[in-house]
């Protein structure tokens, strides 16, 4: 998950927001639906590590379909099945015992 500044001047993305503590007031009281949390008299909000704007945003990455899993035993010996695997593009993404697990990703689309 990432978040964005919705700032005109900032733009950036980044991972974590930063956190910034203000006392409570009544000016502020609006502000207490955007804030992480309340503790006594202050007010703890969430802002951008760069400019420390309120106008931010969580955004998703966008995710890749899978093409194909493939479960791969582990055997003695050389294991050129496993390179051969990897070299038409698939992806470790678990390991157990001696089994590796295999997703391969979906082409990416092309957008004229």
């Amino acid at each position: 998950m990432k978040y964005e500044c919705l700032e005109e001047t900032c733009k950036k993305q980044f991972l974590f927001p930063a956190k910034i503590s203000k006392p409570l007031t009544e000016k502020s009281g609006t502000v207490i639906l955007q804030t992480m949390a309340v503790q006594g008299d202050m007010i703890e909000t969430h802002v951008c590590p760069y400019c420390q704007s309120l106008n931010i945003q969580e955004t998703t990455a966008p995710t890749q379909g899978i093409a194909n899993v493939y479960i791969y035993e582990l055997t003695t010996g050389a294991q050129t099945e496993l390179d051969k695997l990897l070299a038409a593009g698939y992806q470790i993404v678990n390991r157990y015992s001696k089994q590796y697990h295999l997703e391969k990703p979906k082409p990416a689309e092309v957008k004229p």
